[in-house]
């Protein structure tokens, strides 16, 4: 995905670093407006901005912006499906669930290490499904099933288009 993103920015501003850089940069920006919200949602005044401060002057997290690598493309993943599972767990309507099922999903085929974040999550919301009961039972399942199935297919795909070579070579190295 971010390649496709970087051809895309390349061909409509030109081939300079500035598009290149672009959408790393444009993750950056969204991932710490989404954690500055997550953060006020779980933590007092005080903490959020604390966690807010430290996540912004991060300096892996500055240095990644700027770079044209996926590593700010797995940020934002990351802190939206964790904003996306805190969401979930708040009183709301049950017709959302398709939407957070939906988004969570394909923030899954932008970044492989979202994977481990479903991964984590994905206790959490069994446990209020198991707990709550209810409507609000299939809603949580629901989308743990999108998520997971979305996950599957993720990594299943991903270890398809590994070939052989590379297989025997990761298993030496690694």
């Amino acid at each position: 995905m971010l390649f496709r993103s970087q051809k895309l920015a390349v061909l409509a501003l030109g081939p300079t670093d500035f598009a290149l850089r672009l959408v790393p940069f444009l993750c950056a920006i969204a991932a710490l407006v989404i954690f500055t919200s997550l953060a006020r949602r779980v933590l007092s005044p005080t903490g959020a901005l604390v966690a807010t401060t430290l996540f912004a002057a991060s300096g892996p997290f500055i240095a990644f912006a700027g770079i044209v690598k996926q590593y700010s493309v797995d940020v934002f993943a990351a802190v939206a499906l964790t904003w996306l599972a805190v969401d979930l767990l708040a009183p709301a309507d049950a017709s959302r669930r398709w939407w957070v099922a939906g988004t969570g999903a394909a923030l899954l085929w932008i970044s492989q290490p979202a994977v481990l974040v479903v991964a984590g999550v994905t206790p959490v919301l069994l446990w209020h499904a198991w707990r709550d009961g209810g409507a609000r039972r299939t809603v949580l399942l629901t989308v743990v099933a999108a998520w997971l199935a979305s996950a599957l297919l993720v990594t299943l795909l991903s270890m398809a288009a590994i070939t052989s070579a590379t297989r025997e070579y990761m298993l030496v190295f690694w």
